[in-house]
């Protein structure tokens, strides 16, 4: 927010000092230039000049023409150097040459002709140009600080009075409103001279009264939406976002976070700070998880703002609704009898393989040897236990090494979570035999199956997934034909 001093200061800076500065540097330039069009011109005339006694001199070899010629432009400001010579008699003439530095120079050379035409001769002068401009501008220094310190001056002048004119009304006007905001309600409003503020004083008199008749009907109106506010079963909250804290809230919000004393406080601070800026930035979602006093509870947030810093937000509690979603999300992807997950499941991976595009994997198909008969002699009560036995072997064997997935029947496939080397497959399909052709015992028997194994595969973006898992289920069939445990297919 600007400060209205600031602002006057400013304006007056910008419509007063900075034309003026502006005036000011273009009448300096000018001047500088028309000093420099004045040497030039004389500069001008005097060379002009001496070069038609130069001529003179040249034709007569008068020596002391030619030494007067060169004393004539030597004696100009600026003169570095000035040379007089003869392409005639191929002779200097006269020749001067300053002791003075030079800075940056211009070397001129002027062509001397006779009187029939015929060139005779050469006036080479050479002078200090940096000098020149470096000169014009000392003398303006002078000019230059006088014109600041007025302007300096006549900014002091005009800001120390546009200052005092403002200050006691402003003053007055501050005290008026602090009485006011501090319940003084028979505070006069101050007097001055001029009629701007005196209106202004009256119009916040004026106001001073419907504000305080706005309050009592705004007091009874909260009582009433309070008492609403309290009954309903949602949490309701206010929070300001400059302060990052709630400062409102209803009875169920209450109930379910504790106070807002507690909410607020110096352990909660960190957390509430990120769900603010969260709520602010419009990156709360449908769903999202609350620590309230029983624990973790899943919310629908929804909020407006009230005004430029507060917002007014409802949190429905959906934990049920999204306990009973995850329930049946569970249930889709797994298996009822193994309790791993089904083909669906082994689906659903498979899609987030090739979305990914950066993971690869090992696929190991297995199918049980000699399940059929168990199953179709002792039924499917054992048949059941057995598969079930089976892949909890199978989950124990791997070791977070990958995961299985029942597809039906009898046929188990594995997704490793990288690509296993053979030297890592082998143990791996050995261990897989050993543990799952174990005896399983169910209701004083017991019953062996074993299996077949195979393998292949899939590197991300060299592979297709479906023709690796082809690979796999052709090498698992080869080693169910050959009777081998294991078989990797062909790379």
């Amino acid at each position: 927010m600007k400060k209205l001093f600031n602002y006057l200061i400013t304006q007056y800076i910008i419509y007063t000092i900075v034309p003026l500065l502006i005036l000011g540097v273009s009448a300096l330039s000018y001047t500088l230039i028309d000093s420099h069009h004045d040497y030039q011109s004389e500069y001008n005339q005097t060379i002009n000049y001496q070069i038609k006694q130069a001529s003179r001199a040249i034709q007569d070899l008068d020596i002391v023409g030619a030494e007067n010629v060169v004393g004539k432009v030597s004696d100009l400001s600026y003169i570095l150097s000035v040379k007089l010579e003869s392409t005639k008699y191929d002779l200097v003439l006269s020749e001067f040459v300053s002791d003075s530095i030079p800075g940056k120079s211009d070397k001129k050379s002027y062509l001397i002709y006779s009187q029939s035409g015929e060139a005779i001769g050469a006036l080479t002068v050479i002078k200090d140009t940096s000098q020149i401009w470096k000169d014009l501008l000392i003398e303006s220094v002078p000019n230059i600080i006088l014109a600041i310190l007025l302007l300096l001056l006549m900014s002091m002048l005009l800001s120390r009075k546009v200052l005092k004119t403002l200050k006691a009304p402003f003053h007055d006007a501050q005290r008026y409103g602090f009485l006011i905001a501090n319940g003084d309600i028979n505070a006069e409003p101050p007097i001055h001279q001029f009629e701007e503020f005196n209106s202004l004083f009256s119009s916040l008199d004026n106001l001073r009264d419907r504000l305080i008749n706005s309050v009592h009907e705004l007091k009874k109106s909260e009582n009433r939406h309070q008492a609403t506010y309290d009954l309903t079963q949602v949490c309701l909250f206010v929070v300001d976002i400059k302060e990052k804290q709630i400062v409102r809230s209803n009875r169920e919000f209450e109930t379910t976070f504790g106070s807002l004393n507690k909410v607020n406080s110096i352990e909660l601070r960190s957390t509430l700070h990120d769900f603010i800026i969260k709520l602010a930035n419009g990156k709360i979602n449908d769903q999202y998880t609350l620590v309230g006093v029983n624990g973790d509870r899943h919310f629908k947030v929804n909020s407006a703002y009230l005004n430029e810093y507060q917002l007014e937000c409802s949190a429905l509690d959906i934990t049920e609704l999204v306990d009973a979603h995850s329930y049946v999300q569970k249930q889709l992807i797994t298996d009822s009898l193994t309790g791993i997950k089904n083909r669906v499941g082994f689906n659903k991976r498979i899609e987030e393989i090739q979305a990914n595009r950066l993971i690869s994997t090992s696929i190991i198909m297995l199918d049980l040897n000699g399940f059929k008969p168990i199953n179709d002699q002792y039924g499917h009560l054992v048949g059941d236990f057995l598969l079930a036995t089976v892949a909890k072997r199978i989950n124990v064997t791997l070791d977070k090494i990958g995961e299985v997935y029942r597809l039906g029947g009898d046929e188990f496939i594995i997704l490793t979570n990288k690509i296993l080397s053979d030297d890592e497959l082998t143990p791996l399909a050995t261990s897989l035999n050993e543990n799952v052709s174990r005896n399983v015992n169910y209701e004083n028997h017991e019953f062996s199956v074993t299996i077949s194994i195979g393998s292949a595969n899939f590197v991300a973006g060299k592979s297709e997934m479906y023709d690796v898992i082809h690979q796999a289920d052709l090498a698992m069939y080869q080693a169910k034909t050959s009777k081998q445990t294991y078989v990797m297919a062909q790379k």
